[in-house]
């Protein structure tokens, strides 16, 4: 009985100490995070390599996060606060980590991990608000582009539009770029192109070389200006 008792005790403590993120040092969503140890870790990072005020900011979830954007666009001092299985919640958790350091640009795509999970496109719109309302407020001259969802399979279709229609709504509200990636990643079928994802999800090579031409028109005029 006492062995069992000391067992007992002896996995609660190691569960405490290695099974979840410090709730201490992280935001309160992070203990939802579906990769609580890995966020605590990236978040560490993000937080002793602070955003400058002539940053690009890519800001997002593992599309970003995957994309080696230092080298597509070497040119720009760019920060990758892209985190692997992040959701609009997530992003509006540690957002204050990048609009304290007041970026010159920031280009935003999140939302698709939302659906996975069930969440609806109304809330997934809700919490965009809430994240352009606290850019807005908390570093004003800011340039945000927002980024449409890519597509995934088929059968996610008819949500990713009804979401990017209404982040090109939300984007003229809130006086943001939006730039619609949606139609070159798009196939016959609904599904995303098989040239550009090996997984109806994430990015071949050729999807960052797509994503990278559709996005130098505003890095060119951002140049220029």
């Amino acid at each position: 009985m006492k062995k069992s008792i000391y067992l007992l005790s002896l996995a609660i403590l190691l569960f405490s100490m290695f099974g979840t993120a410090s709730c201490s040092s992280l935001p309160k969503s992070s203990i939802d995070h579906p990769f609580g140890l890995f966020y605590e870790r990236r978040l560490s990072q993000f937080s002793e390599l602070p955003v400058s005020s002539d940053a690009v900011v890519f800001l997002g979830n593992s599309l970003t996060d995957e994309g080696r954007w230092s080298e597509i666009f070497p040119e720009l001092k760019i920060f990758n606060r892209g985190v692997s299985a992040d959701r609009t919640e997530h992003v509006l958790a540690r957002l204050d980590q990048i609009t304290k350091g007041h970026p010159k640009m920031i280009f935003i795509m999140i939302g698709t991990n939302d659906l996975k999970f069930g969440i609806s496109p109304e809330k997934i719109i809700s919490n965009y608000r809430e994240i352009l309302q606290s850019i807005q407020k908390q570093s004003p001259n800011t340039k945000v582009f927002v980024q449409s969802l890519l597509p995934r399979k088929a059968s996610f279709q008819k949500h990713i539009e009804k979401i990017n229609h209404d982040l090109l709504l939300l984007s003229k509200h809130y006086g943001c770029t939006y730039i619609d990636l949606y139609p070159a990643f798009l196939d016959k079928n609904g599904a995303i192109k098989k040239e550009y994802s090996n997984d109806s999800l994430h990015l071949l090579g050729a999807g960052y070389l797509k994503w990278k031409e559709l996005l130098d028109p505003y890095i060119l005029d951002r140049r220029n200006n």
